[in-house]
C-alpha cells in the first residue's frame, strides 16, 4: 500500500512538472508589447539622454555623441558604418527589407535674452541640446535595441538607424543630399522620425503629413498615427501639415516614404521654448516614443501579425 501511495505521489509531480513547463512555454511565448518593453527601458532611456546632454557638440564637430552611439549600437547586434563626410552614421540588423529610424545629433548653441534691468548679457553663449535632439536620439536607440531583438538571426527584415550631422547648420541639406548619393537608403521601403516637442502637452503626440509629399507617405504616415494612437490613446494624437523641424528629414522624403512624429514633452503649466536656453522637457515620457517607433517599425517589417494598411 505504501509503495502504490508513493507511487501515485511520484506521477502526480510529474504531471506536475509537465504541466508547468507546459505553462512555462506558453508564457516564453508570449512577447511583450513595444510599449511594455519601452517601459522597461524607460530608466535606460532617461539615462541616454542624460549622457547625451552632457556631451552637446555643435554641428559637424559630433565626434563624442557619434562615438557613443556607435558603441552602444555594436553592442546590441548592429553594424554600423559612417556615411557622407562627416559624423554621420548607418547602422543595420537583421536581413532581408529594410525600414529606417531617423534623428540627428547636433546641439547649438544659445544666448540668455537680456533682463529688464539689463541691456546686455555678461555671459558666454552655451552650447547644450536646446532643441531635443538628444531627447530624440534616445528614443531611436532605444526603439533600435527592442527591434533589434527581434531580428536578429532571422529573416524578418532590416533595421536602418540614420543618425545625421549638421542639422541645425545652413550645410544640413548637404549632408542629408551626400547621404542620399552614398546609396544609405537605397534598400529602404520606409523612414521614421521623432521629434520631441515641448509646446505639446506631455504624453500627446501630432504626426506630420509632409503636403508636398502627401501621396507618396500617406501609407507611412497613417501608420504612424494609428501606432501613435494605440500607445497613447486615440483622444492624444493629432495628425496635420506643420513642418516645424522637418527641414532635411523632407529631403530624404523625396527618395522614401515615411513620417514624423512629434512627441509631446511640455511640463504642466511651463512652456520651454526650443532653441533657447531655458529649455527643458519631460524626459518621462520619452518610452513613449521608443514605444511608437517599435510599434510602427514591426508592422512595416512584418514582424508581428497586424495589417494596418
Amino acid at each position: 500500500m505504501k509503495s502504490s501511495r508513493k507511487l501515485m505521489r511520484t506521477l502526480s509531480s510529474r504531471k506536475l512538472m509537465r504541466t508547468l513547463n507546459k505553462q512555462r512555454q506558453v508564457s516564453d511565448m508570449v512577447i511583450p508589447t513595444p510599449l511594455e518593453q519601452a517601459r522597461d527601458l524607460q530608466h535606460e532611456i532617461a539615462e541616454l539622454r542624460q549622457t547625451l546632454k552632457q556631451i552637446p557638440e555643435p554641428s559637424f564637430s559630433e565626434q563624442q555623441t557619434s562615438a557613443f552611439i556607435v558603441d552602444k549600437l555594436k553592442s546590441w547586434g548592429f553594424g554600423v558604418a559612417p556615411v557622407a563626410h562627416s559624423n554621420s552614421l548607418v547602422a543595420k540588423v537583421g536581413n532581408g527589407k529594410s525600414v529606417t529610424m531617423f534623428a540627428t545629433m547636433d546641439a547649438l548653441l544659445v544666448s540668455y535674452a537680456p533682463t529688464a534691468s539689463k541691456d546686455t548679457v555678461d555671459s558666454e553663449p552655451v552650447l547644450m541640446h536646446a532643441c531635443g535632439h538628444d531627447g530624440n536620439m534616445a528614443c531611436v536607440m532605444a526603439a533600435s535595441r527592442i527591434v533589434a531583438r527581434r531580428l536578429r538571426d532571422r529573416n524578418s527584415g532590416i533595421l536602418e538607424v540614420l543618425m545625421q550631422s549638421g542639422s541645425e547648420s545652413s550645410g544640413e541639406i548637404d549632408e542629408a543630399r551626400k547621404i542620399v548619393e552614398s546609396g544609405a537608403l537605397e534598400s529602404s521601403i520606409a523612414i521614421l522620425g521623432i521629434h520631441v516637442d515641448c509646446t505639446i502637452r506631455s504624453g500627446h503626440a501630432y504626426v506630420v503629413r509632409p503636403p508636398q509629399l502627401e501621396e507618396n507617405c500617406q501609407d507611412i504616415v497613417e501608420l504612424l498615427y494609428t501606432s501613435a494612437r494605440d500607445i497613447l490613446g486615440e483622444n492624444k494624437v493629432s495628425i496635420g501639415n506643420r513642418l516645424t523641424y522637418m527641414h532635411n528629414f523632407r529631403h530624404y522624403l523625396e527618395l522614401v516614404p515615411g513620417a514624423m512624429i512629434y512627441l509631446g514633452v511640455g511640463l504642466p503649466g511651463n512652456v520651454h521654448s526650443h532653441h533657447s536656453p531655458d529649455f527643458l522637457i519631460d524626459d518621462s515620457v520619452l518610452y513613449l516614443g521608443t514605444a511608437i517607433l517599435t510599434e510602427a517599425a514591426l508592422c512595416l517589417l512584418n514582424a508581428k501579425p497586424k495589417q494596418l494598411f
